[in-house]
């Protein structure tokens, strides 16, 4: 029993210490940052183009 809880123990460390050393955490965080970066974008050009777009649908009922 004391073999296997020592396997897994080994698999359990190793499995950690090249988590750590590929800085795998780091590298999600970054994607994570990206996609939400990349989103809130978006949000802002779409928000820009309707501000635009009802700007200018403004400036043509004024003039009727």
């Amino acid at each position: 029993m004391a073999t296997v809880l020592g396997s897994v123990n080994k698999l359990i460390n190793q499995t950690s210490t090249q988590i750590l050393e590929n800085h795998i955490p780091q590298k999600m965080a970054d994607m994570v940052n990206t996609v939400v970066n990349t989103g809130f974008q978006i949000v802002e050009d779409v928000l820009k183009i309707t501000q635009d777009l009802t700007k200018a649908s403004d400036s043509n009922q004024g003039d009727s």
